[in-house]
């Protein structure tokens, strides 16, 4: 519950992309090959040149496939499944295995940003390939038209096309110690493979609410840069004035540069575990309040820093899940804004219960007080008081839990990191209700103890008996003052029956209590004349009346 108020005045979100912002439906569109030159969308089918690229691709992953009730199951990170799909209409990758037995590799690491397996060649001698972004490879490639390369990792990354770059290297002999810069050196270019993520349909209609809402969303991803830009620009993330910034930028800028400038940047691309840390702590250092999301083990750290960290349950990492304040079960971006939502309903309920408590507490105080000051006598038995804390507030205050979010609460601006929960003139609030209250019932004190009213004789036990009723139901009615700012009517009666019914049977049970002969020996009090319930309920309904008057008065008075 804590993170849920938390991410209520949230005004940052740092969202991954892949499978937050986007399905997370790897499909691969275009092949290029280098000595081709052939710019090929597989949509056309594979040629030659296509099925090469393609099928070293899918050779060096880690994808296992497999026929569960006739259907085909994959197994691997959802890009690498992309790269053996994509090459299945030609052949599977169990043939290509056949073929090019696998003998060694070194797996994906995040920092390195890449993945090489090595195999042995039907021809006699051993290819390794190597795979991973364009950005880490083509300066390891020693053969091969860059210029080309580069032309061609614009044009996909302008369509939104996270690229992925095929090389290998052939050697005859295994030595005795291979290692990773063995195999990754005097690499030959391949080509690059187009992999389209498409954006969630609601991510873009989330970005906008978030925004209406006073939440910014910034983008942090491993992706290059360009595909980041063109999915951040088609979700709204990326506007008229923004900034995109990369990892290896990032690490020139000193942490002073970077608080300068942090406003500015909405993307981040190619950064590294330690860069989404420097990027939070910065965000917090201008008092923001951060969301971040993450899902896999090198995302922990960040996940802590971050004041609400956001895990995911489908794709995320028990490491990302237990270093996170909140898990999402769907791994879904609208979700978080939903969170958001319910996150600001939640820390309204908690001020609108802390309103209806404090007031009747405070007026119950007040009445005490004031009556002992003037010699009336104590105007309250305990039994009063405790059958008003448990009933009259008790059962409509449970019910308040339930009411439901007001239409406003997305757009307004997030509270601020260091909000008071009194703040926004909730003391106010409740001071003037704790002084309506106090009043009227100290009104009805004085003409129980010293008006004739109805034929009944004045005394000290009407004074209290008249007390406890009108306590009693200002408390309870006061549940329907406090529902909105603007007036009692504003929300449906039906859209919280839970707390009609309460205040109703809470009313009930006050006015059996005041009424039975029973009851009324045990709480100490007496019968009352019809001219004595007219007057409790002309006071009673007072302080909700002039809290109405007030609300037109003074809207800005009463902010729940």
């Amino acid at each position: 519950m804590p993170a849920v108020e938390t991410l209520g005045t949230t005004n940052i979100i740092a969202s991954d992309k892949t499978g937050t912002l986007t399905q997370n439906k790897m499909t691969v569109r275009k092949v290029w090959h280098d000595q081709h030159d052939d710019l090929l969308d597989i949509a056309d089918g594979l040629d030659t040149s296509a099925q090469e690229v393609l099928s070293l691709a899918a050779l060096s992953t880690n994808v296992s496939v497999k026929s569960v009730d006739d259907q085909k199951v994959y197994d691997g990170l959802p890009t690498e499944v992309a790269l053996v799909r994509a090459i299945e209409s030609e052949t599977s990758r169990e043939h290509l295995l056949s073929q090019y037995p696998l003998v060694d590799q070194v797996p994906f690491n995040s920092t390195k940003k890449r993945m090489t397996t090595v195999h042995k060649r039907p021809e006699g001698g051993y290819i390794a390939i190597t795979k991973g972004a364009f950005d880490v490879l083509l300066p390891m490639v020693k053969h091969g038209n860059h210029q080309r390369a580069e032309q061609v990792n614009k044009i996909f990354g302008e369509q939104a096309l996270r690229v992925l770059t095929i090389t290998h290297k052939n050697f005859d002999v295994m030595p005795e110690e291979p290692t990773q810069a063995f195999y990754e050196q005097d690499l030959t270019l391949v080509g690059l493979v187009g992999i389209i993520d498409p954006p969630r349909p609601e991510s873009a209609p989330a970005v906008e609410k978030a925004r209406q809402a006073g939440v910014r969303t910034i983008m942090i991803t491993g992706d290059h840069v360009e595909t980041a830009s063109a999915i951040a620009r088609e979700i709204g993330i990326l506007r008229e004035g923004d900034q995109t910034i990369t990892g290896s930028e990032l690490a020139k800028l000193s942490d002073q540069e970077l608080d300068d400038n942090i406003q500015s940047y909405s993307v981040y691309a190619r950064v590294t575990p330690t860069d989404k840390i420097r990027i939070i702590k910065s965000w917090q250092r201008q008092d923001a309040t951060i969301a971040m999301t993450g899902d896999g083990v090198n995302d922990a750290p960040a996940l802590k820093a971050a004041d609400v960290g956001i895990s995911m349950g489908e794709t995320g990492t028990d490491v990302a899940r237990e270093a996170s304040d909140i898990i999402l079960t769907d791994d879904n971006f609208a979700t978080i804004i939903n969170a958001i939502s319910e996150g600001r309903g939640v820390y309204v309920k908690v001020r609108k219960t802390i309103n209806f408590l404090l007031s009747a507490n405070i007026s119950e105080l007040l009445v005490i007080l004031i009556a002992m000051l003037l010699g009336w006598g104590s105007p309250l038995l305990p039994v009063h008081l405790l059958f008003i804390n448990l009933v009259a507030d008790g059962l409509p205050g449970f019910a308040l839990s339930r009411e439901p979010m007001l239409t406003n609460v997305m757009n307004q601006p997030p509270m601020p990191k260091n909000a008071k929960l009194f703040g926004q003139g909730l003391d106010r609030q409740i001071g003037l209700n704790a002084i309506l209250f106090a009043v009227v019932t100290l009104i009805a004190i004085w003409m129980g103890q010293n008006v004739i009213l109805g034929g009944l004789q004045p005394n000290e036990q009407v004074g209290q008996t008249m007390a406890f009723i009108i306590l009693s139901l200002t408390s309870i009615w006061h549940v329907f003052n406090i529902r909105s700012e603007k007036t009692l009517f504003a929300i449906s009666y039906g859209a919280n029956k839970s707390l009609v019914n309460m205040a109703i049977i809470a009313t009930l049970i006050t006015l059996a209590i005041s009424l039975v002969p029973l009851t009324q020996t045990l709480f100490g009090l007496t019968g009352l004349s019809i001219a004595h319930w007219s007057v409790i309920l002309v006071l009673s309904i007072l302080p909700t009346i002039v809290i109405e008057l007030l609300k037109h008065i003074r809207p800005n008075l009463f902010i729940v």
